[in-house]
């Protein structure tokens, strides 16, 4: 669809009520058929519908074909989709992000440190990044499909298990991947912000660059340059500018409509989901 379709269905309140669980997801299905070579995915269309307003809109809302029960998406590859899916199909065991909530039901926040203890990631060694920077790129695609196709919350998971992994991983971002995230996201979207302030107050580039990196630098997007180079321009000029405190909250770079203390308090259980999948992009090809 156009973007200003996608604008405008993405605009209007969900259809979907009621959150799915396995004990009450409707058996109607419906076909999305993903990426140019139209591969088909048989998906339940209450869970696709309540967690995407996008699609809820195309398949129940005034855009609709009657009776249509199949969906083309074609900016999309399958192996993409596929990894959604694994997300998607995980939330019915998962914690509801969002609601209203009281002092005494919120549990003591983790941080991405402590979340990162409880994680297992695969034991092959990375000594040239090479892993992380592939892993961070398929959790970029999948950021940008939620960003196409409003799918808030897995966008706030993606940054939550981007953060933890990069503690753990204690790299910098690719510019490849800087390059992807701003060619095909808004300027303003969380992920970017992340990139900026990654660049900003983690990257230490080497002063004796060989050729292949030295272009790779040189090839990232010149609105981050000048972000960084901003930001770290006015540190020099004011010594007492301190590092923002929350770089490391993931809310940092959640767009929020709900509380950020209720997200956070749900952080651990959400993010053991992750661990899984981290784990599979680590060693998907």
């Amino acid at each position: 669809m156009k973007a200003h379709l996608v604008d405008e269905l993405s605009g209007m309140a969900s259809t979907v009520k009621e959150r799915p669980s396995f004990l009450t997801l409707s058996q109607k299905t419906i076909t999305v058929e993903v990426g140019e070579e139209e591969k088909p995915f048989i998906v339940h269309k209450d869970l696709l519908c309540y967690w995407s307003k996008y699609f809820d809109k195309a398949l129940n809302g005034p855009f609709k074909e009657g009776g249509k029960d199949t969906i083309a998406i074609t900016d999309v590859p399958p192996v993409v989709f596929a990894r959604f899916l694994q997300w998607l199909y995980a939330q019915p065991s998962m914690p509801l992000l969002g609601g209203n909530i009281t002092q005494e039901r919120v549990e003591p926040q983790a941080t991405v440190d402590t979340i990162g203890s409880t994680w297992r990631l695969p034991t092959q060694a990375d000594p040239e990044g090479h892993i992380y920077t592939k892993t961070t790129e398929k959790l970029l695609e999948l950021y940008i499909l939620g960003d196409r196709y409003d799918i808030r919350d897995l966008m706030k998971d993606v940054m939550s298990a981007l953060m933890i992994y990069g503690a753990l991983s204690d790299w910098v971002l690719a510019p490849e991947t800087a390059v992807l995230a701003f060619d095909n996201l808004p300027r303003s979207s969380p992920f970017c912000r992340y990139v900026v302030y990654t660049y900003a107050y983690a990257w230490r580039p080497k002063p004796n660059l060989d050729n292949e990196v030295r272009e790779r630098n040189e090839a990232m997007p010149p609105e981050l340059l000048y972000e960084v180079m901003t930001i770290n321009i006015r540190r020099v000029i004011d010594p007492n500018i301190e590092e923002p405190k929350d770089l490391e909250d993931p809310c940092r770079y959640h767009d929020h409509d709900d509380e950020a203390r209720w997200c956070r308090a749900q952080l651990p259980q959400r993010m053991m989901v992750w661990n899984e999948i981290v784990n599979r992009l680590c060693v998907d090809d």
